[in-house]
């Protein structure tokens, strides 16, 4: 994966904290004053989230790591062969999954954690932006 495209599901993940922030911002609590502190949350929140996704790919303190399985669907203890007659071609070979390309998102699925750390940067950086020029959070009062 490329750094623009996780940059890009970065920026999309930003985009989702961004309006879940300002909808409860406006609707919820009714306050400006809360958007500079929901952005930090959902940035804390993917910072989190990444160094959990993380923890669980080392084996962490138990969290095991799922392997993913090679080969066919049949598994190992079948060994009489009768699973395999009705999978065999005209010459005796088993046909090969196909090797297909991985979309967008089953790259995000298979390694999340530079889109999540870019996504906090991202937030970072809002939550800083809208503090110095526009003065959210600065104050409690509209």
């Amino acid at each position: 994966m490329t750094r623009f495209q996780t940059f890009a599901q970065g920026l999309a993940l930003t985009t989702v904290a961004s309006l879940a922030s300002l909808a409860l911002t406006f609707w919820g609590f009714k306050r400006t004053y809360y958007l500079a502190v929901l952005i930090p949350v959902f940035m804390a929140f993917y910072v989190l989230l990444a160094w959990l996704v993380y923890l669980r790919k080392t084996s962490f303190l138990g969290f095991g790591a799922r392997t993913a399985e090679t080969g066919t669907d049949i598994s190992e203890d079948k060994i009489s062969g009768a699973e395999l007659l009705g999978r065999r071609d005209p010459t005796g070979l088993l046909p090969r999954r196909p090797n297909l390309p991985d979309s967008r998102f089953e790259g995000f699925l298979k390694n999340p954690i530079p889109a999540l750390l870019w996504s906090a940067f991202q937030l970072a950086v809002l939550a800083t932006v809208l503090y110095r020029f526009f003065g959210v959070g600065a104050s409690y009062h509209r």
